[in-house]
C-alpha cells in the first residue's frame, strides 16, 4: 500500500514524502539535508503550521498525530535526570495521576494519603523557628500541601538510576554500545504513545540508525519495524546515507525518496518504469531502429506476469547499481560482454557492466535525474543511439 506525506520545507520546498507498506527511507549523501528535513518533518505532525504538513490530504493539528522521534545523538544521563520537559518525567506523572483518579474512591487509598500527609505536617510542625527579632506581633508559619501539586514532590523526591538485573550494580553508560543505549531511550519515548489510539497515526522517526549499530543490529531493526507496523500500524521514516545499510533494510524501490541537489525524487510509477526498461530492452535485441514506433506497438503487449518477472529477477541488482550510482558525484559506465564488476578511484565509481543491465540502470538513472551525472562509454550503436536520444 503506498501513502504519502507533503509539508512545505525551508530546504526543499512543497515536499512529497513517499511510503510504501507504511515505510519511508530517506537517501542521501551526507550533508544532503535529509536529517534537518526529519527534525521539520517532527515539526509539523507535533502541529507547527509553518510546514503546512498533510499525510494523506488528512491535514495536521496538534494532537493530530503521535510522534517519536529517535535522533541521531543521544544522552542516557540526560534523559534519566527528570527535568521539566523530559518525556520519562511526563510520562510517570500521568501514570501517577491516573492511579490517583483511579483510586479516589478507594478508602485504603485515601487513608494511606491521609497517613503520608498527617505524618508530612507533623514533621514540618516539628521545626523550630527561633526568635530573631523582637516582633510586636506573632507570627505562626502554617504548610499547606497540595494534591494537585504531585509533581512537585516527585521532582524533589525521585531519582532514577540503571541498574543491571543485580540490583546493586549500577549500570555504567560507557559499559554499552551505542545502539543498545539508543534501543533503551527509543523504549523510554515509546512511553508516551497511547497505542490504542486508533484516531491518531503514529509516526516513529529514526535519525541515522546505522551510525551506532552493526550489520546484525539493523537486522534486528528491521525485524522488530516490521512487527511493530503489523501490530500497531505505526508509519516509519528512517534516514541513511549508506547503501550498504539501506539493502540491509531490504526496502521496496517505491518506499525509497532520493535526496540529491536538493531535490527529493521516489520511483511512484514503478510499473511505467520497468514497463519502459522491458520495452528498451526488447528495442536492442529487435532489429527495429525506431524507438518511438517500436515502443507505441509493442507497450501494449506487455503484461503485468512480464512486469512482475522483469522486476523480480533485477532486484538485488539494480537496487545495487541504482544506491551506489545515488551517492557518487562522478560515474563511469563501460560495456563489457564477459565480466560485471564496479571499482572507487578517487571518489568516481566505475562500473563494468553488460548491456542489459546498461538498459536498466540508463532508464533508472533517468528516471531519478541521475543520468547527466554518467559518463556511458558504449560500444553498441543501437545501445548508444537510445541513450543519447532517450
Amino acid at each position: 500500500m503506498e501513502t504519502n506525506l507533503v509539508l512545505n520545507s525551508n530546504f526543499f520546498g512543497k515536499t512529497t514524502i513517499n511510503f510504501h507498506n507504511n515505510i519511508a527511507y530517506l537517501y542521501g549523501t551526507n550533508n544532503s539535508k535529509k536529517s534537518l528535513l526529519l527534525h521539520e518533518i517532527y515539526e509539523g505532525l507535533k502541529g507547527k503550521e509553518i510546514y503546512k504538513l498533510s499525510f494523506n490530504s488528512s491535514s495536521s493539528c496538534v494532537a493530530r498525530y503521535q510522534c517519536v522521534f529517535l535522533k541521531e545523538l543521544f544522552d542516557l544521563q540526560n534523559e534519566l535526570k527528570l527535568t521539566k520537559s523530559n518525556l520519562l518525567r511526563n510520562c510517570i506523572l500521568k501514570k501517577i495521576n491516573s492511579h490517583i483518579i483511579m483510586q479516589q474512591d478507594n478508602e485504603n487509598f485515601q487513608n494511606r494519603l491521609n497517613t503520608f500527609y498527617n505524618d508530612l505536617e507533623e514533621v514540618i510542625n516539628s521545626l523550630e523557628f527561633k526568635e530573631m527579632f523582637d516582633l510586636d506581633e506573632k507570627l505562626s508559619v502554617k504548610f499547606n500541601i497540595d494534591t494537585k501539586a504531585i509533581d512537585s514532590l516527585i521532582d524533589k523526591l525521585l531519582k532514577v538510576y540503571l541498574y543491571k538485573e543485580d540490583e546493586s550494580k549500577e549500570v555504567d553508560e560507557k559499559s554499552y554500545s551505542r545502539f543498545t543505549i539508543r534501543m533503551l531511550i527509543l523504549e523510554i519515548l515509546f512511553l508516551e504513545i497511547d497505542f490504542n489510539d486508533k484516531e491518531r497515526p503514529i509516526f516513529l522517526l529514526l535519525d541515522l540508525p546505522d551510525a551506532c549499530a552493526d550489520d546484525n543490529n539493523i537486522l534486528k531493526l528491521s525485524a522488530t519495524i516490521l512487527e511493530w507496523i503489523g501490530k500497531y500500524n505505526i508509519n516509519v521514516i528512517i534516514t541513511v546515507n549508506s547503501s550498504f545499510t539501506l539493502k540491509l533494510f531490504n526496502p521496496d524501490l517505491r518506499s525509497i525518496n532520493f535526496i540529491s541537489n536538493s531535490k527529493i525524487i521516489n520511483l511512484k510509477k514503478l510499473k511505467s518504469i520497468f514497463k519502459n526498461i522491458a520495452v528498451c530492452y526488447s528495442f536492442i535485441e529487435s532489429k527495429s531502429t525506431d524507438l518511438i514506433i517500436y515502443k507505441q506497438q509493442i507497450t501494449s503487449l506487455i503484461n503485468n506476469d512480464d512486469l512482475h518477472f522483469e522486476y523480480s529477477y533485477y532486484k538485488k541488482r539494480i537496487e545495487h547499481y541504482l544506491y551506489m550510482t545515488h551517492i557518487f558525484r562522478k560515474i563511469v559506465v563501460i560495456e563489457s560482454k564477459d565480466v560485471s564488476n564496479w571499482n572507487v578511484d578517487h571518489k568516481a565509481l566505475t562500473l563494468n557492466i553488460n548491456y542489459k543491465d546498461i538498459v536498466f540502470l540508463f532508464v533508472l538513472s533517468f528516471e531519478l535525474e541521475l543520468s547527466k551525472k554518467i559518463d556511458w562509454n558504449i560500444e553498441n550503436i543501437k545501445l548508444k543511439a537510445l541513450i543519447e536520444n532517450y
